[in-house]
């Protein structure tokens, strides 16, 4: 699969990046992508995880 994300933007002017999120790479953008409610949830979670740590702890 080619594919391309905006965080190779950031990546190449050394503003560190990463891409994540629910589901699987080799599913993404295919005619039969889906994603289990379970990932969407656990997503959400480390995301707001990550949200929190960076209010409290700072960037």
């Amino acid at each position: 699969m080619t594919a391309w994300v905006d965080a190779a933007l950031l990546n190449e002017i050394g503003i560190p990046a990463v891409c994540y999120g629910p589901g699987d790479i080799a599913q993404a953008h295919s005619a039969d992508e889906w994603v289990e409610l379970a990932q969407i949830e656990k997503c959400a979670d480390v995301l707001e995880s990550f949200a929190r740590d960076l209010v409290t702890q700072g960037a």
